[in-house]
């Protein structure tokens, strides 16, 4: 049995999903797991942990950072940093102390300003750096992640990534023989086929056939210009978007359209619900700097109901090739839409037998793998 200990950029106590408590949950099966929190803003009078399940542990530090994004790029910032690196860290040991943990293996994801010292203070015998998003684009992190990441990358022994596009960023820095592309893992438990459930309100009396689309509606990650052109240029069918939107969403001309309904933000457990209410399911990418290496989860939710879907073509989402109809454009995408309301039962079988080989326990095995390769061949040297 090992010991993980897991910093993300993702709360623990967050309301959505996410990838690193996935990763904590699925590791926990088969090892201890200590997942770090992020600093709530809430002071106690001293760090405490929780136990979330059987060998799954939470800590609560109460150390707040400094705020150091601000700053320039320069030795001050990185004082500061390392200064709240060793405070976060302390806690970290006291806690592992605690709990006994020994044969430590710290995992970071993405969390690339509190962990960049994690190699100096936490004393683990394996680092590794997971890539599962691409922060450069994003303004908090210009001032200082093109440097900052690269030598954290450097640090680390290895380097695990949920795309090839995000892997190959990693590939100058690091031995390419050090760097894996483990796929995503998804949770599908609640996307089952064969469960029938409750029609949502919202689609009782919708003129059929639903065109759809679960998430946020983020314009920054979504094609809403796309999205405008086919519900306009498809006045037959209903448009359904389950999720919050942005202000660029919420303004844009697309609410106007007769055939667009939009639910506004929804229980993730209502989802099956919704996706089963579709007749076709959509991924409007927008392809950025930001999007261009994404896993759409989704996607597998969609396929593990048996529904078709139509979605951008990106070098990730080739690997959908055989049970995804895949596009570039507004006419592609009307065309693959009408294509995908023919239906076909055999495909509807093997999309959902193709969703359930993107499980977390497949991912973790291919971490697991990775570690043992590496420990094998540094143990040879």
């Amino acid at each position: 049995m090992k010991d993980f200990i897991i910093t993300s950029l993702q709360p623990w106590d967050s309301t959505f999903g996410g990838n690193a408590k996935d990763i904590a949950y699925e590791l926990s099966r088969k090892h201890r797991v200590l997942y770090v929190n992020r600093f709530s803003g809430k002071k106690e009078k001293k760090s405490r942990f929780r136990s979330i399940r059987k060998n799954l542990w939470v800590l609560d530090y109460q150390f707040s950072p400094l705020p150091v994004n601000f700053l320039p790029d320069n030795f001050l910032f990185d004082t500061l940093n390392r200064y709240n690196n060793y405070h976060i860290f302390k806690a970290v040991r006291w806690c592992a102390c605690q709990l006994q943990f020994h044969d430590i293996i710290h995992f970071c994801d993405n969390d690339i300003y509190r962990s960049f010292y994690a190699r100096e203070f936490l004393q683990a015998r394996l680092h590794i750096y997971y890539r599962r998003d691409n922060l450069h684009p994003i303004s908090y992190w210009q001032r200082h992640i093109s440097r900052l990441e690269p030598a954290l990358i450097r640090k680390s022994d290895l380097v695990m990534c949920n795309s090839a596009e995000l892997a190959e960023y990693a590939r100058p820095y690091l031995s390419p023989e050090r760097i894996y592309d483990i796929g995503q893992g998804v949770d599908l438990s609640a996307y089952r086929a064969d469960t029938v459930h409750p029609v949502p309100e919202e689609c009782h009396n919708l003129p059929r056939p639903i065109i759809g689309y679960t998430g946020a509606l983020v314009s920054t990650r979504l094609d809403i210009e796309l999205l405008y052109a086919l519900a306009s240029g498809l006045p037959q069918y209903t448009f359904l978007f389950v999720g919050k939107r942005d202000n660029v969403f919420e303004n844009h001309l697309l609410c106007t359209l007769p055939n667009v309904v939009f639910t506004g933000l929804k229980p993730m457990k209502m989802m099956p619900a919704y996706i089963q209410s579709m007749d076709v399911c959509l991924n409007p990418q927008l392809i950025n700097k930001v999007t261009i290496g994404n896993y759409p989860r989704k996607v597998d939710e969609y396929l593990a109901m048996g529904k078709p879907v139509v979605a951008t073509r990106t070098r990730t989402m080739n690997i959908f090739r055989d049970y995804v109809y895949l596009c570039t454009g507004v006419d592609e995408y009307k065309d693959a839409i009408n294509r995908a309301l023919r239906g076909n039962p055999d495909l509807e079988k093997e999309r959902i037998a193709f969703a359930h080989t993107h499980s977390w326990e497949n991912c973790i095995e291919k971490i697991y793998q990775a570690i043992e390769k590496y420990e094998n061949t540094k143990s040879i040297r």
